[in-house]
């Protein structure tokens, strides 16, 4: 079966004449057309569900970038909290011990070194009251975060 076409112009409209069934080679033409434009309209539709993606990384990057930054402000108060919950376990293990001691013991000899402690719990006092009222101060930056 021998084939020939005749095509007119850029939009590959045109005729294909077989020597054994011309009308078959104008429908192949049309199937040829009609899936070239199928294909044209799911080019389409991938260009704009790539832009969607794209639009959707950066959103997702721009959240992630906020996220990071919130996280970089709340690692201080998450060291914080584990230096203070370390101390007060060893404090909370201590306590009962501590307090029968000092109902049977006399400091009195000890007075500055009792002081001294008196005086860093007072500051631990201080330290954890300012970081729950006070400004968060960014450590990168230097500047009260809001």
């Amino acid at each position: 079966m021998r084939v020939t076409s005749h095509f007119s112009g850029k939009t590959c409209r045109g005729f294909l004449f077989s020597e054994s069934n011309p009308g078959q080679g104008v429908i192949l033409v049309e199937e040829h057309i009609n899936e070239k434009e199928a294909l044209e309209r799911e080019l389409e539709r991938l260009r704009k569900e790539k832009e969607q993606l794209e639009e959707e990384v950066r959103r997702l990057s721009a959240e992630r970038n906020l996220l990071e930054k919130d996280l970089r402000r709340k690692r201080p108060a998450f060291e914080l909290l584990a230096r203070l919950r370390k101390l007060m376990l060893a404090l909370e293990r201590e306590e009962a011990e501590v307090a029968h001691l000092a109902a049977c013991s006399d400091l009195s000899r000890h007075y500055l070194e009792a002081q001294r402690w008196l005086a860093l719990l007072e500051r631990y006092r201080r330290h954890i009251e300012t970081a729950l009222r006070g400004p968060v101060v960014d450590l990168e930056g230097g500047h009260p975060v809001v």
